[in-house]
């Protein structure tokens, strides 16, 4: 076996995993997991942002839970912005309320599909 062969085999081993990005509350009774950070504006639409919200039932008790969405465009590097350059612009600002939910019409989900092939022992 020569180098190459080694080069390849060691490459194949170590594949990248999933990058799952989470924010928490300081206490952890509320926590949002996204799966990129990072979204496409096509002009007509942007990239679907999906995630989810873990909730504290017990913590949250009767009040609601909102998600605040900040959407920014960056179009320079972090060091200028350091110099005190602003090279990002605020383009959209959302709030959706994510606990309780409102209703579920235009949700669209995939946990029906996935769970009964996953251990749902219900049917």
């Amino acid at each position: 076996m020569d180098n190459e062969d080694l080069e390849m085999n060691s490459e194949e081993v170590h594949k990248p995993g999933t990058r799952i990005f989470k924010k928490s509350t300081p206490n952890g009774k509320l926590t949002i997991y996204l799966g990129k950070r990072d979204f496409m504006d096509h002009l007509t639409h942007v990239d679907p942002i999906e995630g989810v919200v873990l909730v504290d039932p017990d913590y949250v008790r009767n009040r609601k839970v909102f998600v605040h969405l900040l959407g920014a465009f960056w179009y320079g590097r972090d060091e200028v912005d350091l110099l005190g350059l602003n090279y990002h612009k605020d383009l959209c600002v959302m709030t959706k309320q994510v606990y309780p939910p409102i209703s579920s019409k235009g949700v669209k989900s995939y946990m029906p599909t996935v769970l009964p092939g996953n251990g749902d022992t219900n049917e």
